[in-house]
């Protein structure tokens, strides 16, 4: 069985991983657990969440290679990336491009949308 501070190390070196560092004011169990959680000792809602986040960074450092990896593929065509809704209506697009407001990579361009969304 993993012991918390087993947990604890390994979301640590995780997170130096990604250029983070561990700050516990942000592990409040009342922001990521539903009131049934708040049934079991410190420890055990500790846990949980710090494998919750593990679980969580691990996911991001996959999208991370995949974007990067989409970068990689890049031609010479265009200005950069963009991310936009479809003109015909058929869903979500990532692509270079030569329009006006594409960025250098695959990742800023879906930022930019996500932000348009607000």
């Amino acid at each position: 069985m993993i012991k918390y501070e087993e947990l604890k190390k390994e979301a640590t070196e995780i997170l130096d991983e990604c250029g983070l560092e561990w700050q516990d004011v942000f592990l409040n169990p009342e922001d990521y657990c539903p009131d049934s959680f708040m049934e079991f000792d410190d420890e055990a809602r500790w846990f949980n969440i710090i494998l919750g986040k593990m679980i969580m960074m691990k996911e991001l450092k996959e999208e991370d290679l995949l974007l990067t990896k989409l970068k990689e593929e890049e031609t010479s065509y265009g200005k950069g990336w963009i991310c936009r809704r479809s003109e015909t209506g058929r869903g979500l697009r990532v692509h270079q491009t030569t329009l006006e407001g594409s960025v250098d990579t695959p990742k800023q361009a879906i930022i930019n949308y996500l932000r348009l969304l607000k």
